[in-house]
């Protein structure tokens, strides 16, 4: 790895980094039932939000399987969602399937709303000297032409900043990001969060609400869970040497899983990744065999993942 690369890693991981979202998508949505319309396509409660407060929840396809992790801001006139990579305009397409006499517009603003994380031990300082306060839990914090949203990511408590206008700031290399939210065990659209998996395979339960009522995937979900019948679950590997995103994951000679995501990683110096494999292979004993690329890579669990 560069030395470049790495003072942009250390950087995150010891002082402060921002790095532009500008591959997430970020749609802004006006009309007086935009919150009763997500509410009823989505796992979280939306409805009940008040003007300046934000969550988190998903949108899951009629067969309960993860569509798109969004998060959701509601500002006085207007609600911005904040969509996965790639993702606008998928979400915006499911969105606008369901809207028949709601009044709910959708404008994809990508290009006029710039999003970046600020991370590292030293954002709270940066923040504070740029907003003069901490934005609460679940408070969006408006400055001028921006606003801010405090949240937890896997690099530790960090934010989420919107501008109407680009930062002149430098910013870090995107795989920096990968590599640390692999080593953090956090999983993100769409290596781990697609149409591929549900939410309860995921761990993504801290963003369902289960007495909410009906959504679009809802009695899937909420079966999966009554009966205990989720087959998956996410883990972190370590690996003999780096597989292939995607490769089929084997004990003895039976299929029981896939890998994700895979990086060799400068904090354990060790290839390690996320995938998906049955609920009850999550033995630590276990020695793992990973089909990638014509041979066969051994892996073991080190941790298991949820939402955090």
């Amino acid at each position: 790895m560069n030395s470049e690369f790495e003072r942009h890693y250390h950087a995150l991981r010891n002082d402060f980094s921002v790095l532009e979202l500008n591959r997430r998508g970020i749609l802004r949505l006006t009309g007086k039932h935009v919150l009763d319309l997500l509410h009823r396509l989505s796992t979280n409660d939306v409805k009940n939000l008040a003007v300046d407060q934000w969550t988190t929840t998903i949108l899951t396809t009629d067969k309960g399987r993860i569509l798109d992790v969004i998060t959701v801001l509601r500002r006085e006139h207007h609600v911005i969602l904040l969509c996965g990579e790639g993702r606008a305009e998928v979400v915006s397409a499911w969105l606008d399937k369901y809207i028949i006499m709601d009044d709910v517009q959708i404008e994809n603003v990508t290009s006029k709303l710039h999003a970046y994380y600020f991370f590292g031990p030293q954002s709270f300082f940066q923040i504070k000297t740029a907003f003069s306060k901490i934005p609460d839990e679940q408070e969006i914090l408006t400055h001028e032409n921006s606003f801010l949203i405090r949240l937890r990511l896997f690099a530790g408590v960090g934010f989420l900043f919107f501008s109407e206008v680009p930062l002149n700031i430098p910013v870090i290399n995107p795989l920096v990001l990968e590599m640390a939210r692999i080593e953090d065990g956090y999983a993100s659209a769409p290596r781990e969060w697609n149409e591929k998996f549900n939410p309860l395979d995921a761990g993504l339960g801290p963003w369902i609400n289960f007495t909410k009522g009906c959504y679009i995937g809802q009695e899937v979900i909420a079966r999966l869970d009554a009966q205990n019948k989720v087959s998956r679950t996410l883990v972190q590997f370590q690996f003999d040497e780096i597989p292939l995103n995607d490769s089929k994951i084997f004990l003895e000679e039976k299929e029981v899983g896939v890998v994700t995501s895979a990086i060799q990683s400068i904090k354990t110096n060790t290839p390690i990744g996320l995938g998906y494999i049955k609920k009850d292979l999550t033995d630590a004993l276990h020695t793992f065999r990973i089909a990638s690329d014509g041979k066969m890579i051994e892996a073991r669990i080190i941790n298991l993942r949820s939402a955090e």
